[in-house]
């Protein structure tokens, strides 16, 4: 498919998306909403909150956890704080509206994990709405990437997942507002992209390649986490001692998998999971300065193969 098509093809994605009813996430139990890739909106009212997608159908992976956009909503609707939606709702909507005797109880622990879970359930029950658009995990991709970084009609970026450029924007406008400032635009922001624009910002994170890389850690949700674990600092090994059943097992041949083998695996499955995630930014296969920046870092070639999509004979070249 041609840049054109696949651009048309997302801003149809998109377009839809935007169009969908919206449905209320409590209900997800009595509806029939598939088990197959696409990409969603978590929404409150007329604000985004989160947008991401379902990659694999349970048809193509002996995952049992693999359920599709069905599967990814009852993550949400469920509400535990190992969610990084929940975790945001948390902070955002249940924290700073405890009563005085709550907050104690924070601080002495006799108001638990449990009782902020709950309280956060019934929130999401109460206020939150979903949208769908099944489509190939590969356009849902290009769909997802697109949004968080220029939201959707009517609506900024995605409040909880926007991505690092979006976010920063937000955060400069929350700061003047602090200030008393008039928010107004951000320094680019008047430039920004439609997201129906973005289809060909995102390759790095939707080559197949790629797609190997994030397979090697089959689960997205505690992939994720350690993704963000990883930009915050921690070293991969920690990681992995806490996610021991995060990478394959197997290798593609079917053998078993060595610890040293599952290490590499890991180191590449989270770091592919941070671009895609838009935790760190792509980088331009173009752009010899920053990938010899990136590669003089520890670890420097996994990240540039995961950030610019090159192989590894292709980075060589750019680095003498």
């Amino acid at each position: 498919m041609s840049t054109v098509s696949m651009r048309d093809e997302v801003a149809r994605c998109i377009d839809r998306l935007d169009c969908a009813d919206r449905t209320h996430l409590h209900e997800l139990p009595s509806l029939d909403v598939p088990h197959e890739p696409g990409v969603y909106a978590l929404w409150f009212k007329d604000e985004l909150l989160y947008v991401g997608i379902a990659r694999v159908s349970p048809r193509d992976t002996r995952n049992p956890q693999a359920a599709g956009v069905a599967g990814r909503l009852r993550t949400y609707r469920s509400c535990r704080l190992t969610s990084d939606f929940a975790i945001a709702v948390a902070f955002r909507f249940v924290v700073p509206h405890l009563s005085h005797a709550e907050r104690e109880g924070l601080a002495t622990g006799i108001t638990g994990v449990r009782h902020v879970q709950a309280m956060t359930q019934r929130w999401v029950w109460s206020n939150v709405d979903f949208s769908v658009d099944i489509v190939a995990a590969g356009l849902a991709a290009r769909a997802e990437a697109a949004i968080r970084r220029a939201g959707l009609s009517g609506t900024g970026p995605p409040a909880f997942n926007a991505s690092s450029s979006a976010a920063g924007d937000l955060r400069h406008q929350a700061g003047s507002l602090v200030a008393g400032e008039k928010a107004g635009p951000t320094p680019g922001s008047m430039d920004r992209p439609d997201p129906r624009q973005m289809a060909s910002t995102t390759d790095a994170a939707d080559t197949e390649i790629a797609r190997r890389r994030l397979r090697l850690w089959p689960d997205p949700e505690t992939r994720l986490a350690a993704a963000r674990r990883l930009v915050a600092g921690e070293a991969v090994g920690d990681i992995l001692a806490d996610y021991p059943d995060g990478p394959a097992t197997k290798k593609d041949d079917g053998s078993p998998a060595t610890p040293s083998r599952r290490r590499v695996y890991a180191e590449y499955a989270i770091k592919q999971e941070a671009v895609r995630a838009g935790l760190v930014e792509p980088i331009s296969p173009d752009n010899t300065a920053a990938i010899r920046k990136v590669l003089a870092a520890k670890g420097g070639m996994a990240w540039t193969e995961c950030r610019t999509g090159l192989s590894p004979g292709a980075i060589r070249k750019r680095r003498r």
